[in-house]
């Protein structure tokens, strides 16, 4: 398995494909209806924040900018305010469970750092209590210290979450069963082996490459249609479909852009197969498919006739 540590340094990283990984990385987490602290722990559960604080902004500006995507409108005037609460929890974090802190914070004291940050606002004083309650009873674990009670932990709460979302996905494996554990290894992986295949594609300019990153998609997607994970398959076509250039390319530039590109056209045909051969099992996918159509016939790539006329 990847060492956390390592990942956490990787994410942190200034470079540009560094932070396309951490960026797709973030965007295949659904943060809905979760409260800030748990969305938090949700996010860095597979890897440790880098000990470097620019690393650490780099990391919790995306996940704030996530976040914030997310979240109904009325508490977070904007994605800055999730970021400077976001490192106030890591803060808080330390404060109330390292060992090294003499004078711990107070519930006032915390209140007071977070005068202001919503855009010269303040938070509901009544989020920033939960908040400090929450932490206080719960740590976030932040890093590896050896500790062998928390190294038993990590892998039941991974265990716990995987058994959770295989009973979402429709039931556990029955033993006995060829491939016992097949789904729930999916529903752990999928994820992060989407991403590395979209950020790989976006760099790939070899077109060996560029099609073996492709047969990746399918690959995947072939498996997820085995097992029915719906979510899997809408994220795949989400992520072809940007690869196409057609979704954000205005118009009148769509016909140059896309015919110009062998990687967009191989994406839009690996979009197409797959929208045909898992059809029945996509959902939210299929915006993404009728997306490009619609580019392309806009763009006059595409001819379609909608009149009753035969013939």
């Amino acid at each position: 398995s990847l060492d956390k540590r390592s990942v956490g340094e990787f994410l942190g990283e200034r470079d540009e494909f560094n932070q396309a990984v951490l960026r797709e990385y973030t965007w295949l987490f659904d943060f809905s209806g979760d409260p800030i602290e748990e969305a938090l722990r949700l996010f860095i559960e597979s890897f440790l924040l880098p000990g470097e604080s620019q690393k650490i902004e780099r990391i919790t500006d995306i996940f704030a900018q996530r976040f914030y995507e997310q979240t109904e409108p009325g508490v977070f005037g904007h994605p800055d305010a999730v970021h400077i609460l976001t490192f106030s929890i890591i803060m808080l974090n330390t404060d109330r469970h390292s060992p090294n802190v003499k004078k711990r914070m107070t519930i006032d004291e915390f209140v007071r750092n977070n005068r202001g940050i919503n855009g010269g606002a303040d938070l509901p004083k009544a989020l920033l209590v939960r908040l400090f309650h929450s932490i206080s009873a719960n740590e976030i674990r932040l890093k590896d210290d050896g500790d062998l009670v928390s190294k038993a932990v990590a892998p039941a709460r991974m265990l716990a979450k995987t058994i959770r979302q295989a009973e979402a996905a429709g039931g556990m494996s029955t033993l006995g069963d060829f491939g016992l554990h097949d789904q729930e290894l999916f529903l752990s992986v999928w994820g992060p082996v989407v991403a590395a295949l979209s950020v790989v594609l976006d760099s790939a300019t070899d077109p060996v490459v560029i099609s073996d990153a492709l047969h990746g998609f399918t690959s995947c997607a072939r498996i997820a249609g085995r097992f029915e994970v719906h979510e899997a398959l809408d994220n795949l076509l989400s992520n072809l479909a940007r690869r196409t250039l057609l979704v954000d390319a205005p118009f009148d530039r769509v016909a140059v852009l896309f015919g110009k590109s062998a990687k967009a056209q191989g994406a839009l045909q690996t979009l197409i197969e797959l929208a045909l051969r898992h059809g029945d099992q996509v959902r939210e996918g299929w915006r993404s498919v009728l997306d490009c159509v619609l580019a392309l016939q806009c763009g006059g790539v595409l001819a379609l006739s909608f009149s009753g006329s035969s013939g």
